[in-house]
């Protein structure tokens, strides 16, 4: 129906269907081959019909753009609209319908594309570089990508900010970095009944909810720290203008962490980093910024809670290292806009239509068995493997010892995995 809605053949003679050219793909990009003859040998064995990679080539235009973002908008839809009972139901993420982690990654591009997809000025070349930015947003409890957009280098995350307001349902949580910290669109969230949790970006102005005064937190910070304790928070008005009404939550570190960070900020020779004493001074402290109440979190829970942002962070790093997107166009300086722009769609579209139900599923075993530790990157590595296998497979129950034998994540002694901290009550 997508191949007959995107005119996928102008022609009912075509040497293979929409199906073909789908699964070719698939199966070439997951043996690791990314070479236009491999692909149209993929797609010959699918169709049965010889076909060469001048053939395949030709075919590459933006009437089969259309197509792959089609069949990836339509994979994510059939996400949405499966709804089955959250994978994760612990404590800390009761009061949200959806915790939803918002952030983008970036894959260096052939200077050719340069045009299409702008990136940084180099200097040395005395040109823009080509690279693609990639826009996620994750849905935590569901394990499921919710929206994506490709965009260029130069469309930074702050420009993304409001984009999630039209989607929010009431009472959502939104978990974002420092690079989507535009108050406005904070407001946003609060306005369409959503939360937010965000760490606190320097510099920003805080003021008394009461009589609007402003607060200079590291005098404040000093004052607890001299008082022996370790956690300060209150309700502040965040932004001159904005006046934003969110819940600071300071928690001081071990001095092991803190020397580290410190280590870290210098070696940041970023102009734009102001790393002057007050800086270093707050380095001390996790510092937050949330709508949520006391009565939902205490400070801990609101930590532990931000430290799963780094979900979305560990599926880039997978999609880059173990299916080899950050390599895939690599030394291809003849690359058209087109191909780049199919592959990447088809692959992040096999991400949603396999990988990720079956990482579900496996996951759902896990929890019945109380085996909390399923790794997506070692799950990736190894459905790469036997994707031929799953797809054919009756029933996926069949694979669940192989799974559970080497797709675990390895045990930690001194901290909590993520999956725990999900499903602790």
């Amino acid at each position: 129906s997508l191949g007959q809605a995107h005119q996928f053949h102008l022609r009912k003679s075509g040497k293979f269907s929409s199906l073909d050219f789908v699964l070719g793909f698939f199966l070439s990009f997951l043996t690791g081959e990314n070479s236009l003859r491999a692909w149209a040998e993929k797609i010959s064995q699918c169709s049965g019909q010889l076909l060469s990679k001048q053939g395949l080539s030709s075919r590459l235009d933006l009437r089969l753009v259309r197509f792959s973002k089609g069949l990836l908008s339509r994979a994510l839809e059939k996400q949405l609209f499966d709804q089955g009972q959250p994978l994760y139901s612990g404590a800390l993420f009761t009061h949200f319908p959806s915790v939803l982690i918002e952030d983008s990654t970036c894959l260096k591009l052939p200077d050719v594309l340069a045009e299409f997809f702008p990136g940084a000025y180099s200097k040395r070349l005395k040109r823009s570089t080509a690279t693609a930015r990639i826009q996620l947003r994750y849905s935590l409890k569901a394990e499921k990508y919710t929206h994506l957009e490709i965009k260029s280098f130069r469309q930074n995350d702050q420009s993304y900010a409001y984009q999630i307001v039209s989607s929010l349902q009431k009472g959502d949580l939104v978990l974002r970095d420092l690079g989507y910290f535009v108050l406005g669109s904070f407001k946003a969230i609060l306005k369409a009944q959503g939360h937010i949790l965000s760490r606190y970006r320097f510099g920003i102005n805080l003021f008394h909810s009461g009589d609007k005064t402003k607060i200079c937190l590291n005098h404040q910070l000093t004052k607890v720290e001299k008082a022996g304790r370790k956690i300060w928070e209150q309700w502040v008005l965040v932004g001159k203008k904005e006046q934003v009404p969110l819940r600071l939550i300071a928690i001081r570190l071990p001095d092991s962490v803190v020397a580290h960070r410190i280590r870290k900020a210098k070696k940041n020779r970023n102009k734009k980093a102001n790393h002057n004493s007050d800086y270093y001074e707050l380095l001390k402290w996790n510092i937050f910024l949330t709508s949520v109440g006391k009565t939902i979190w205490n400070a801990k829970q609101a930590a532990h809670a931000y430290t799963l942002r780094w979900r979305i962070e560990m599926m880039f790093k997978t999609w880059k290292s173990h299916l080899n997107l950050a390599k895939m166009f690599e030394h291809k300086q003849s690359l058209s806009y087109e191909r780049e722009m199919i592959q990447i769609y088809l692959i992040i579209s096999w991400m949603v239509l396999f990988l990720m139900p079956w990482y579900r599923f496996f996951s759902r075993k896990a929890l019945k068995n109380n085996t909390l530790r399923l790794s997506i990157a070692k799950f990736t590595q190894w459905v790469k493997g036997r994707f031929n296998d799953l797809v054919l497979a009756k029933r996926l129950e069949e694979f669940w010892k192989i799974v559970q034998h080497y797709c675990l994540e390895e045990p930690r002694q001194h901290r909590m995995s993520q999956a725990q901290i999900l499903c602790e009550e």
